[in-house]
């Protein structure tokens, strides 16, 4: 391991849920409007995306992309206000 990498902490990401997700994108200077909607334009959404992305992709990474086949997710849990007080 180089000497970078011994000085980082282990735990150097986090996922991000609800209105922390929307003020770290508010940090990177993300527009978060309609996170959590499904009443998104699709050409526009495709479009926004595609304005994050960068001008180069390494042609090994399109191809393992290409390779990728999809899966199915679960869906988020629900949960209750009187399940969480617990």
């Amino acid at each position: 391991m180089d000497s970078i990498n011994q000085q980082q902490p282990e735990n150097n990401h986090e996922d991000l849920k609800g209105k922390d997700a929307i003020e770290k994108l508010k940090e990177m200077g993300i527009e978060a409007k309609g996170m959590g909607t499904t009443n998104r334009v699709p050409k526009e959404l495709a479009q926004e995306i595609a304005n994050l992305l960068p001008d180069f992709i390494p042609h090994e990474n399109f191809d393992n992309f290409r390779k990728m086949q999809p899966k199915d997710i679960k869906p988020p849990e629900k949960f209750s206000i009187a399940g969480a007080i617990k």
